[in-house]
This record gives structure tokens, sequence and C-alpha cells, in this order.
């Protein structure tokens, strides 16, 4: 069942050249020295795709499995990445990170929850379902 649309942000530090800007297309994200996840994580992949999609390479400089250690390479500021929005704005809550949107296409995904079915589900089990179909119905921006 669907919870949430996922957006992206390209996220820098303010000195970063791209700052200023309102908008960065992902061919523009493209070139600059890129920290991501690992090409084995599923987010990893659907960002492949999106700068695939925008005739971008999607060459990494750093990658690792975790997003502290992405945070604390763009925090050097010699790079920058690319985010799921909430996580982006949420890292980006101070002065020193920027969080911008990625253009050229807005790509979105769908984000959602996938249960196999059992008669009776577990307490804990109906109520994450009962959960995601409530929060399902809002789509964050």
């Amino acid at each position: 069942m669907p919870v949430y649309t996922e957006y992206y942000r390209f996220l820098c530090t303010a000195q970063s050249p791209l700052a200023t800007r309102a908008r960065v297309t992902w061919a523009e994200a493209s070139e600059v020295p890129l920290c991501l996840l690992t090409g084995d994580m599923q987010n990893r992949r659907i960002l492949n795709q999106h700068l695939t999609a925008a005739g971008a390479q999607t060459a990494a400089r750093v990658e690792s499995n975790s997003t502290i250690a992405l945070l604390a390479h763009v925090q050097t500021g010699a790079f920058a990445s690319i985010m799921p929005k909430r996580m982006a704005e949420m890292l980006a809550c101070g002065e020193r990170l920027i969080a911008i949107p990625l253009v050229e296409p807005e790509a979105e995904h769908q984000v959602g929850l996938i249960a196999a079915r059992h008669d009776p589900q577990t307490p804990v089990l109906s109520a994450l379902i009962e959960d995601a179909q409530r929060l399902g119905r809002s789509t964050v921006r």
C-alpha cells in the first residue's frame, strides 16, 4: 500500500557554487563531486535511474551505506549529495547546509508498505498497516 511520495534534494554547503540556486537540475548535480549511497542500496538504484533519465553520469566520488558518513562528507564542503526531501531538509535545518529541489525532471518515487497476508495478522502488524493506510491518504511535497 502506498504511504507517501518521495522527492529529492541536492544537499550542499552554503559555500557551494550551487547553494544560491532555487533549483538544480539532475544533470547539474552530476557535474559536482557527489557522495552517494552504495550501488547495492535501493535508494541509490533509484537515483541512478533519475540521473540516467536526465542524460547524466551516475558516478560518485565517495560511496557509503551510511547517510551519516555522506553527511560528514557534505559538511567538508568538498562534496554534495542527493537525498530524499525529508531527510535532506532535516539535515539542512541550520545555516551550514542547503537542500535544493532537483528538477528536469522533478522526480518522485512512491514509498509503500508490503506485508504478507496472514490470517490472523499479529497485533503489531495490524497496527502498522492501519497507520500506513492513514498516512497513505496524504502526499508530502
